[in-house]
């Protein structure tokens, strides 16, 4: 069973832009912002509801093409029983 939702992943081209939309047009702040020579990734989130966030990844050396309005890359949830959580379909 599913006891909440975690994040949603989006994959971005320019990470300081979509940080300035979510945070503009939305309200998010950044919890958390790093890289490595592969990945840059920042962790935002609403202080109404600071338990869930938007994880947004920028592929240093994109793999491929992007859509202009993002990809949602995954969505993460907290289970129970991990053992006992599998898809519905």
């Amino acid at each position: 069973m599913i006891s909440k939702m975690e994040h949603t992943a989006i994959v971005v081209k320019d990470m300081d832009r979509s940080i300035q939309f979510y945070t503009n047009m939305f309200g998010f702040n950044v919890r958390l912002r790093g890289s490595s020579p592969i990945r840059e990734m920042a962790f935002l989130y609403l202080e109404a509801q600071p338990d869930m966030e938007i994880e947004l990844i920028r592929d240093i050396d994109p793999i491929g093409e992007y859509s202009e309005s993002g990809i949602v890359n995954h969505l993460a949830f907290t289970v129970e029983d991990i053992n006992e959580s599998r898809p519905l379909l």
